[in-house]
C-alpha cells in the first residue's frame, strides 16, 4: 500500500514539474501574443507633431523609442532568461536531460551563454540610459550629440538579437 501511495506521489510530482515547465514556455512564446494583440506596431513619434523632421533623425527616433518601448513594457533586460541560472538549475538536479552526459552539454552550453548574455545587456543597458536623456535634446547634424547617436544606433543594430522576451 505505501508503495502504491509513493508510486502515485511521484507521478504527480513528475506532472506538476512538467506543467511547470510548459507554462514558462506558454509565457515567453509568440502564441500568447497572437492571440492578445497589442499594438506594437505602432512606433510612438508624438515628439514631432506638426513640424516637420529630416529622414536621418526620425530614424533615431523610430529605433530608439522602439527599443525603450522593448525594455519598458516587454521587461527585456530584466527578465531571468538573462543569466540562465533557472535552466542550469533544471539540468543540474536531474530534472530536464535524460542522460548524464546530456545534462552537462547542456549545462555548460547555458553557462557560456548566460555569460554573453549578460556581458551584452549590460551594454543595451548603457544605451538605454543614454537614451533617456537624450530624447528630450535637440540635435543639428554637426553636433558632437549626432555623432554619438550613430554610434548607439550601431551598437543597438548589432545587439538586436537579444532584444526578445
Amino acid at each position: 500500500m505505501k508503495e502504491k501511495i509513493k508510486n502515485i506521489f511521484s507521478k504527480i510530482k513528475y506532472h506538476l514539474e512538467y506543467i511547470e515547465y510548459l507554462w514558462i514556455e506558454i509565457r515567453h512564446s509568440s502564441f500568447v501574443k497572437l492571440f492578445f494583440p497589442t499594438k506594437y506596431h505602432i512606433i510612438n513619434l508624438k515628439k514631432f507633431k506638426g513640424s516637420w523632421v529630416d529622414c536621418d533623425i526620425k530614424i533615431v527616433y523610430a529605433v530608439f523609442e522602439s527599443f525603450k518601448e522593448c525594455v519598458e513594457k516587454e521587461n527585456c533586460l530584466t527578465t531571468r532568461a538573462w543569466s540562465h541560472d533557472y535552466e542550469i538549475e533544471k539540468y543540474r538536479s536531474g530534472k530536464w536531460g535524460k542522460t548524464k552526459k546530456e545534462r552537462e552539454e547542456e549545462i555548460k552550453f547555458y553557462q557560456l551563454a548566460g555569460r554573453r548574455l549578460k556581458r551584452h545587456r549590460k551594454e543595451l543597458q548603457e544605451i538605454y540610459d543614454w537614451w533617456l536623456i537624450r530624447r528630450n535634446q535637440d540635435v543639428d547634424v554637426w553636433d558632437e550629440a549626432y555623432e554619438k547617436d550613430s554610434a548607439n544606433l550601431i551598437k543597438l543594430i548589432k545587439l538586436r538579437g537579444y532584444l526578445w522576451s
